[in-house]
């Protein structure tokens, strides 16, 4: 939907985020605390020995993509930049986060048997 068709009032549904440019939306694969801390877990294929450490690279997985994304779709898993994201916010009852692909490091790639 264009920004223009927006502003006309047209109804948008409020499962959806209309995102610009070449950013995304994603969750991150560790949980996140109350206190916004990371809770390393099992999925991670990154581990650091200090579990609450905000300031490294993460892997997040892919929720909505912008407009002008290349490089990422819904459902990616990809390291990004320490600290290049958004501050959390609800999004349809869930912490949501936003960034963009030029703070992608590395994709991560299920390996093949």
């Amino acid at each position: 939907m264009s920004r223009r068709k927006m502003k006309m009032g047209k109804k948008m549904s409020k499962d959806h985020l209309v995102l610009f440019r070449n950013d995304f939306t994603f969750k991150f694969v560790d949980k996140v605390t109350s206190d916004g801390f990371f809770d390393q877990g099992s999925e991670n294929i990154i581990t650091f020995s200090d579990k609450t450490d905000n300031k490294r690279a993460r892997e997040v997985i892919i929720e909505e993509v912008g407009t002008k994304c290349q490089y990422v779709k819904t459902g990616d898993r990809v390291i990004l930049e320490a600290l290049m994201w958004t501050v959390g916010f609800k999004h349809n009852g869930e912490k949501t986060w936003i960034s963009n692909e030029d703070k992608i490091l590395a994709f991560v790639e299920e390996a093949q048997s």
